[in-house]
């Protein structure tokens, strides 16, 4: 059988209730105390070390990651327990913004807006037809001079994508996603 002791019983009995237990009484009352752990499991699969599962070694908010963007939050529409200040840039809900541009309010997650780099849906529009409208332009008059354009192009690097811009705030890695994978 085994024996309470005072370090293993959570429920503290005094001797006059445990002289009356039987002992299968005394031993289902003893449960061993719990330690502060050092270990998680991340997503049932693998043990880790606490400080290694951290994910994100970077400040997260939204308010402290991209200021510019939080500038863009819609205070009237979104809900009063969210706001930029408690929000991370890796939520995936959509949010309401307010386009600092065309004052156009759209819904959008907060990580498609810094990750990814998205913006106003009117003004990506219309600088979309503006580039188009260059690109056609330069197709008409850039098949005659086509000699000259190219040592121009060689020289100069391309432009940078939005979401370039910034590569810190990138996640770490990219994953797939397997839908079939039970969690």
């Amino acid at each position: 059988m085994m024996t309470c002791t005072a370090s293993m019983c959570i429920l503290r009995v005094n001797r006059w209730v445990s002289g009356q237990l039987d002992n299968s009484t005394q031993s289902a009352l003893c449960v061993s105390l719990r330690h502060k752990a050092s270990s998680i499991r991340i997503a049932n699969r693998k043990k880790v070390e606490m400080f290694v599962g951290k994910r994100y070694h970077l400040p997260t908010r939204l308010r402290v990651a991209a200021p510019d963007i939080a500038a863009e939050w819609d205070h009237e529409k979104n809900p009063m327990h969210l706001y930029p200040e408690i929000v991370g840039i890796g939520y995936m809900h959509p949010v309401y913004w307010r386009c600092r541009g065309c004052a156009n309010s759209y819904q959008m997650s907060v990580e498609k807006r810094v990750v990814r780099g998205f913006g106003c849906p009117l003004c990506e529009d219309r600088e979309l037809d503006r580039s188009m409208a260059l690109n056609t332009a330069a197709m008409g008059t850039g098949s005659a001079r086509c000699g000259d354009s190219d040592t121009a192009s060689s020289d100069a690097t391309p432009p940078l994508l939005p979401g370039e811009e910034n590569r810190s705030l990138r996640p770490k890695r990219t994953t797939m996603l397997n839908l079939r994978t039970k969690y």
